[in-house]
């Protein structure tokens, strides 16, 4: 049988390769102003996510007080879903990656013991 910690580092493994597998939601630069500003902030969270979840895997340290999630990603997401509603495609795809995102802040907060921070940029 499974220790916790085991259970928490498979569910972490798996939120880490399905995050790593996703293809980022690119699109045109200034196809939809609110889309831009999203996607570089998604880009960021998801880098420091994907650094921190690699050093806990290899390792099980991290030199940090928290996981830090970016709370504005999710409010322009819902702002860009009614106003540019011919951006609806490209929309879903951002609130998918943002799904994969928030799972593996969620597992790597379970695994090491971290609370998950949401601050406004």
């Amino acid at each position: 049988m499974r220790d916790d910690r085991t259970g928490l580092d498979a569910n972490l493994r798996r939120a880490f390769e399905e995050f790593d597998a996703a293809p980022f939601p690119r699109i045109k630069p200034r196809e939809w102003s609110v889309l831009d500003d999203v996607q570089v902030d998604l880009d960021l969270d998801g880098g420091d996510l994907f650094g921190l979840a690699q050093r806990w895997l290899a390792s099980h340290k991290l030199d940090v007080r928290d996981i830090a999630l970016d709370e504005t990603i999710d409010e322009r997401l819902a702002t860009a879903s009614s106003e540019d509603v011919e951006a609806k495609e490209a929309i879903e795809r951002f609130r998918s990656y943002r799904r994969l995102e928030v799972e593996l802040a969620r597992c790597l907060s379970a695994a090491a013991a971290l609370p998950i921070r949401y601050w406004r940029r």
